[in-house]
């Protein structure tokens, strides 16, 4: 998918999961090595946001969820942080893939050429944000059930396939007034 075809609220969690590397530089010599020299434009990003909605999904493991880019409960906090966090994710992996394919070029006298070593540091990043994934991804499933809990709303209705019956139910809910104290999700 194309950055410019996403949704604005897609757009506003990329902008933010991009925020955590505005600063990523490795020298002043060099500049900026991630936006130069890496394959990192917004489109790429896009494509992070359609990989971290799956990741979610898998991590939360409640079954029939079917978040999608345009279904995903952007007005959750939790649910915002946790997208950001598997875009960040994601970034990460692909700065570990990129650092992997730089030759090594410690025969020419370059000393801030080979960035080999950049490899080790981005997978020690990417440990950190890994334990703060399973502290989320615990997290966004206990808040999905309390949500279920508490508005009495159905699978169905949370996941997308409305036209099957259910035990259960909305409890008096109607169109024009939902029953929905707990509006993220």
């Amino acid at each position: 998918m194309k950055y410019n075809e996403l949704p604005e609220t897609s757009k506003e969690i990329i902008n933010l999961a991009q925020i955590r590397f505005d600063d990523c530089f490795d020298n002043d010599d060099y500049s900026v090595w991630l936006a130069e020299y890496t394959n990192l434009d917004e489109d790429r990003w896009a494509s992070f946001l359609e990989i971290a909605i799956g990741k979610v999904l898998i991590g939360v493991k409640i079954p029939l969820l079917k978040w999608t880019i345009e279904r995903y409960p952007y007005r959750s906090p939790l649910a915002r942080a946790v997208l950001i966090l598997a875009i960040t994710i994601e970034a990460i992996m692909h700065f570990i893939r990129s650092y992997v394919e730089i030759p090594n070029v410690s025969s020419v006298n370059a000393s801030m050429a080979d960035r080999r070593d950049y490899l080790q540091r981005w997978k020690d990043v990417l440990r950190d944000y890994q334990d703060e994934w399973k502290d989320a991804m615990k997290a966004l499933a206990e808040e999905i059930m309390v949500e279920w809990a508490v508005t009495g709303r159905s699978w169905q209705t949370l996941t997308g396939l409305d036209g099957l019956t259910t035990r259960g139910g909305t409890r008096g809910a109607t169109p024009e007034r939902p029953v929905y104290p707990y509006p993220y999700l």
